[in-house]
């Protein structure tokens, strides 16, 4: 079992373009001073491979139907081993969707968002692997 972090990132509806993208930017550059293995380059979202969401209060489904961004900024970030990548950013989602021909809020509201998770291995999980290794 290893720690296991998930995050939600938020901005106003209003805020322009620019400024979303110059906070990713900002973020982006505080993340090359943190030491990380690898850091990206900021990347706009792509429309024909959006960004997505789960809609984030869902009841009745098994596996919440996603909700695509229409624009927005995104990085990611590799602490290093033992650890998955990360990604940071935000995008602009609807607030709400059509599923199966019923408009349903997606829970996130309107707006920039970005939510994901990063998970790091058990740290005894990791010492096994060094033994064997040096072994």
């Amino acid at each position: 079992m290893g720690l296991e972090i998930f995050y939600e990132l938020h901005a106003p509806a209003h805020w322009s373009n620019g400024r979303v993208q110059d906070i990713v930017e900002q973020v982006h550059d505080f993340a090359l001073r943190l030491g990380f293995a690898e850091v990206d380059s900021v990347l706009a979202n792509d429309p024909d491979a959006p960004e997505t969401l789960l809609i984030k209060d869902t009841s009745d489904a098994a596996l919440p139907p996603s909700v695509n961004s229409t624009e927005g900024w995104f990085f990611r970030t590799w602490p290093g081993e033992g650890c998955e990548s990360a990604f940071f950013g935000l995008c602009r989602f609807p607030g709400t969707v059509a599923v199966n021909g019923v408009e349903t809020p997606t829970g996130w509201g309107e707006g920039w968002h970005y939510h994901n998770y990063a998970k790091r291995e058990d740290l005894e999980i990791r010492t096994s692997r060094r033994k064997r290794s040096a072994n």
